[in-house]
């Protein structure tokens, strides 16, 4: 300890010699002192560094959060277009029920008996493109029925890909923040540290200042 050290001196026989030894002393810590303050501001510029850092990933965590939120609304209201759709598609499921159910009745007698009844074949050549057009029109409400349900999966997957994509890529940058937080603490920590030591170095390089002053006075 210095007070050692400076107990030590007492008993040397030549104060030049103690003057010596203090002076290199005071060499030394000031060495030490330098090295801390640069140490502090390495330290410092890390800190800086990090906390630019941690105030992009703030910004990104803020777009996500409104990209989600923005999604979220989307899902909404394409699950509110499901309902409306799915109320939709349940009518045009029962019409086309209803519509079939019509034909296999008339195809055990009435469409028959509508082509039998032609008056000449003009006019049962009508008949037969206007059962074929119902046929047609049939057809066509079924395809439309299909392409409905199949549009609406698609949107719904979609969606669904478009939100897990934005969960993830937020958990990941929320996972990124609280490592460069933990590493703010670490470094924090350091700081102190540094700055601890550089007030002990500074403290006995005042002391080793005053004994090297007070062994000058005494040799002059």
């Amino acid at each position: 300890s210095l007070f050692t050290f400076h107990a030590s001196l007492l008993y040397a026989a030549d104060p030049r010699e103690e003057l010596l030894e203090i002076q290199k002393k005071l060499t030394e810590q000031k060495s030490k002192v330098n090295q801390t303050i640069k140490k502090e501001k390495s330290v410092l510029s890390e800190l800086d560094q990090i906390d630019k850092t941690i105030k992009k990933k703030k910004e990104e965590l803020r777009y996500f959060d409104a990209r989600l939120s923005e999604t979220h609304s989307k899902i909404r209201q394409v699950e509110n277009d499901i309902l409306l759709l799915d109320r939709k598609l349940d009518i045009r499921k029962k019409y086309l029920k209803e519509r079939l159910n019509g034909l296999y009745k008339q195809r055990r007698g009435e469409i028959v008996s509508i082509l039998i009844s032609a008056r000449d074949y003009q006019d049962f050549i009508k008949r037969s493109r206007y059962i074929s057009s119902i046929a047609y029109y049939d057809s066509k409400q079924m395809k439309m029925y299909s392409e409905e349900i199949n549009d609406l999966n698609i949107k719904m997957k979609h969606m669904e890909i478009l939100k897990n994509e934005l969960e993830t890529n937020k958990m990941n940058v929320k996972g990124k923040t609280e490592e460069l937080q933990t590493e703010r603490m670490k470094k924090n920590e350091l700081f102190a540290s540094i700055r601890s030591k550089r007030h002990s170095y500074e403290e006995m390089v005042g002391e080793l200042e005053e004994s090297s002053k007070n062994l000058q006075d005494l040799i002059k």
